[in-house]
């Protein structure tokens, strides 16, 4: 266990076996700079950051096992998707991908976890970010309200600052 910078606690734990046993899933993930460059001319953004992301994906029924730990007491594994797992992120994004299909592009961009919502129009901001919540409900997918930030017009986007 090690302290974050939160002061929380958190469970480390070393995959490095099981990683090498698995091949590596080769989805490809949006480049950074093209996300950036897809936020500019827009009157509205919303930034949202999922809470936990990849905790909120359940671990397949098979895969349980690879992922048990012991302690003195008894044996356990995870079942949720942890986030040292070598193909985490890639599937991360594939549900990302797949759940916000009718929208990336059109009014929202996403990169594993964070995501911006934009609007052309001042007037669109209702509606995108409607859409968007609907859909987060329906597939229980969660939000971190301290790393969201809603009706802006400038912001921090995978570690860069995006202004109109």
């Amino acid at each position: 266990m090690i302290k974050k910078a939160n002061e929380k606690w958190c469970i480390c734990i070393d995959f490095t076996n099981l990683n090498e046993a698995y091949p590596k899933d080769n989805f490809p993930l949006s480049k950074i700079n093209h996300l950036i460059d897809a936020t500019m001319e827009y009157q509205l953004l919303r930034f949202m950051d999922t809470f936990s992301g990849y905790n909120q994906i359940k671990m397949h029924h098979n895969d349980k096992e690879n992922t048990s730990f012991i302690t003195e007491h008894n044996t356990y594994c995870y079942k949720v998707m942890l986030f040292g797992l070598k193909n985490a992120g890639a599937t991360y994004q594939r549900l990302v991908n797949k759940i916000l299909k009718e929208h990336m592009g059109r009014n929202i961009k996403a990169y594993v976890e964070d995501m911006v919502v934009k609007s052309l129009r001042a007037n669109w901001y209702t509606s995108n970010l409607g859409e968007t919540f609907r859909v987060l409900r329906k597939y229980n997918m969660k939000l971190n309200p301290t790393k969201c930030a809603f009706e802006v017009t400038s912001g921090k986007f995978l570690g860069f600052v995006v202004t109109q």
